[in-house]
């Protein structure tokens, strides 16, 4: 399983996420409802002589929603500042994504809180940045 499915999964377990709505990797679909995850190239990285690595890796959340309406857009804030608490809320209760064997998540945090990104055609797309810290171990 990669780190950015391994997310995504663990974002699908949000109550407030549609359940006929997926969060697509590396691709934010036209229409509004639309959710997507795409990897950063940034990342740190601490290796140790076992070979064994600590990462911290960054992941771009987008969502599309309609925003024709002033009532549309305050609802979207709110979904995603609810995304947010919601993320710091699984942080405390140590409830983090299930990476597979060899990697093991130690915290999932936002990085960058959520912005408009765009808006167009009566439709916005806002983005959050998550931050991921696992152990890597040695193959």
């Amino acid at each position: 399983m990669t780190v950015s499915q391994s997310l995504i999964t663990w974002l699908e377990t949000n109550p407030n996420v549609d359940v006929d709505t997926s969060v697509n990797t590396d691709l934010l679909a036209a229409q509004a409802l639309a959710m997507a995850l795409y990897k950063t190239p940034q990342a740190n990285v601490i290796p140790f002589v076992n070979g064994d690595r600590d990462i911290t890796g960054y992941y771009h959340f987008l969502i599309r929603e309609r925003a024709n309406q002033e009532s549309a857009r305050q609802g979207n804030q709110a979904w995603l500042e609810a995304l947010e608490a919601w993320v710091y809320a699984r942080q405390r209760a140590r409830d983090l994504p299930d990476m597979g064997a060899g990697r093991t998540c130690s915290r999932v945090f936002i990085a960058n809180t959520f912005y408009l990104a765009s808006a167009e055609n009566d439709e916005a797309v806002y983005q959050l940045t998550l931050g991921i810290e696992y152990t890597e171990k040695a193959a």
